[in-house]
């Protein structure tokens, strides 16, 4: 297994984040008011950073601004950049939908041409947003939490080979 294949297994079936995902949907409840714009989401902003062994990770999310989030995120292994992803959370009118995009070093995508993890806002509440994957084929859930004003931690959870999995990296942010 090549670093690519790794990473995408660690990523998104880990992935920057179970909970038996066989069914993924079927088992989520929503809580909180629903969100009604991503500017209520703007908690997630800012410049996050954490380590995974040796290695660095910083996701760095820009201000709302029209209908949309931006967000960037990058892994430096051994002082060299290994991976990128470009990642949005967007109001499409009547759904609000985070798409992450992943990247070799040198800017070459990893997934097909139209191939963006799409995954929909399917419940949030105070400083918490959970996008989910309705794709039966491919359960995936990416969790969003602000527990302090200096914290953010990502959950990915996912199934790999029928057996669930979660990654949570613990960010901080960067001063």
């Amino acid at each position: 297994m090549n670093g690519k294949q790794v990473a995408v297994r660690l990523i998104a079936a880990a992935g920057i984040t179970a909970v038996g995902l066989g069914g993924v949907a079927a088992g989520m409840q929503e809580k909180g008011k629903p969100v009604q714009s991503v500017a209520e989401l703007d908690w997630i902003a800012g410049s996050w950073r954490t380590t995974l062994g040796t290695d660095q990770l910083e996701e760095i999310w820009g201000e709302p601004m029209g209908n949309q989030l931006a967000g960037a995120f990058r892994w430096i292994k051994d002082g060299k950049i290994w991976m990128n992803e470009l990642i949005t959370i967007t109001d499409e009118g009547e759904r609000i939908v985070f798409r992450l995009r992943h990247f070799s070093k040198d800017m070459v995508p990893w997934e097909e041409k139209d191939g963006a993890i799409t995954l929909p806002l399917i419940s949030a509440g105070e400083r918490e947003a959970v996008f989910e994957s309705s794709d039966p084929r491919h359960p995936m859930r990416f969790v969003y939490r602000r527990p302090s004003e200096d914290k953010l931690t990502v959950s990915i959870e996912s199934t790999d080979k029928d057996k669930p999995s979660t990654k949570t990296f613990e960010f901080t942010r960067k001063k």
